[in-house]
C-alpha cells in the first residue's frame, strides 16, 4: 500500500513536469518569430544578453530536469543525485532571477532611469538574492549530512531532493520582491492614467497588463512553492513547483519583453515617464529625434512624454536618454 501511494504521487509530479516542460517547449516554437524580429535582429544590449540566456538556459536545463523526473536517464547513484540536488537548486535562481532581473530593468527605466530608484532597487534585490543563495548553500549542507540513499527513490532510477529547513523563506522573499517592483511600476503608470491620450496609447495598456499578469503569476507561483514545501515535506510531489512555477514565470516574463518591443510597428504610441524638471532640461533631443510633446502644459512640469521609438530604445537600456 505504501508503495503505491509513493508510485502514485511520483507520478503527480512526472505529469506537472510534463505540462511545464510542454508550456516551455509550446511558448518557445510560438514566439520564434518575435524572438527572430524582435531580439535577434536587434543590437546586443543587456536586455538582449539576459533575454537570450534566460530562454536557452530554461529551456535546457528544465529539459534535462524534466528527463530525469520522467526516469529517461535513471540513475542508482546516490552521488549522482547529489549533484542532482544541487543543479535544481542553483537552476532555479538562475531562470527564476533572470526573468525578475529584466522586469526591474524595466521599472528602472519607467522611472527615467534615476539614481534613487536604481539605489532602492539594488538594495532590496541584493537583500532578496542573499536569502536565495543563503538558503541553496543551507540545502547543499543538509543533503550531506543526510543518508545519500534516501535521495534516491526506491524501486526507480529517479532521484528524490530533500528539502532544507525554511525553504519556503525563499519563496516569500520572492512574493515580496515581486510585490516591491509591481509597485514601482504600477505607480508612475497609475499616476498619469487620467491622461486621455497616455491611457489609450498602445504602451500603456502593454505596460500596465503585463505588469498586472507578472505579479499575479508570480502569485501563483509563489505560493505553489510554499504550499509544496511546507505540506508535502519529504514527498516526491514537493517538486511541483519546480516542474510547473518556474516555467510560467518564465514565459510570463519573456512575454513581457517580447511584447513590448513588438510595438515596434507602432510609431505612434506614446508614453509619459515620470522623471525631473531638471534632467528634462538637460536632455531633450535634437533634429529628428525632437519629438517631444506636452512642455506648455505647467502641469505635466515633472514628466516627460515621448514617441514609441525613443521609449524602445530607453527601455531596452541601449542608446540610453537620461530624462
Amino acid at each position: 500500500m505504501e508503495s503505491f501511494q509513493l508510485d502514485t504521487r511520483l507520478f503527480i509530479r512526472q505529469l506537472v513536469a510534463v505540462a511545464g516542460q510542454s508550456l516551455l517547449v509550446y511558448d518557445y516554437f510560438l514566439t520564434f518569430n518575435y524572438e527572430l524580429s524582435y531580439i535577434w535582429d536587434a543590437r546586443w544590449t543587456v536586455v538582449k544578453a539576459i533575454f537570450l540566456f534566460n530562454r536557452y538556459g530554461t529551456l535546457v536545463g528544465q529539459s534535462l530536469y524534466t528527463l530525469q523526473q520522467l526516469d529517461l536517464f535513471s540513475t542508482s547513484s546516490p552521488k549522482f543525485c547529489l549533484y542532482f540536488q544541487w543543479y535544481v537548486a542553483f537552476f532555479g535562481i538562475l531562470s527564476g532571477e533572470s526573468i525578475r532581473i529584466l522586469v526591474i530593468l524595466r521599472a528602472w527605466a519607467i522611472w527615467g532611469c534615476t539614481y534613487r530608484v536604481v539605489v532602492a532597487l539594488t538594495c532590496v534585490y541584493v537583500l532578496y538574492l542573499a536569502v536565495c543563495i543563503g538558503l541553496a548553500l543551507l540545502t547543499m549542507v543538509m543533503t550531506l549530512t543526510q543518508p545519500l540513499g534516501l535521495l534516491v527513490m526506491e524501486g526507480t532510477g529517479v532521484c528524490t531532493p530533500r528539502g532544507a529547513p525554511k525553504t519556503w523563506i525563499v519563496p516569500l522573499a520572492g512574493l515580496s520582491l515581486d510585490a516591491f517592483t509591481f509597485v514601482m511600476v504600477a505607480y508612475p503608470l497609475a499616476k498619469r492614467f487620467k491622461a486621455t491620450r497616455f491611457r489609450h496609447s498602445p504602451i500603456y495598456r502593454v505596460l500596465s497588463r503585463d505588469a498586472f499578469l507578472f505579479f499575479f503569476i508570480s502569485i501563483v507561483t509563489g505560493m505553489l512553492t510554499i504550499v509544496c514545501q511546507t505540506v508535502f515535506v519529504d514527498d516526491p510531489r514537493a517538486q511541483m513547483s519546480m516542474g510547473l512555477g518556474l516555467p510560467l514565470l518564465t514565459v510570463t516574463g519573456q512575454r513581457v519583453v517580447l511584447n513590448l518591443r513588438s510595438l515596434r510597428s507602432q510609431p505612434q504610441s506614446e508614453l509619459i515617464v515620470h522623471s525631473s524638471s531638471e534632467r528634462r532640461t538637460n536632455t531633450v533631443p535634437s533634429g529628428r529625434d525632437q519629438r517631444w510633446h506636452g512642455t506648455n502644459n505647467p502641469a505635466s512640469s515633472h514628466h516627460i512624454e515621448f514617441t514609441h521609438d525613443n521609449l524602445t530604445s530607453f527601455i531596452e537600456l541601449s542608446d540610453m536618454k537620461r530624462l
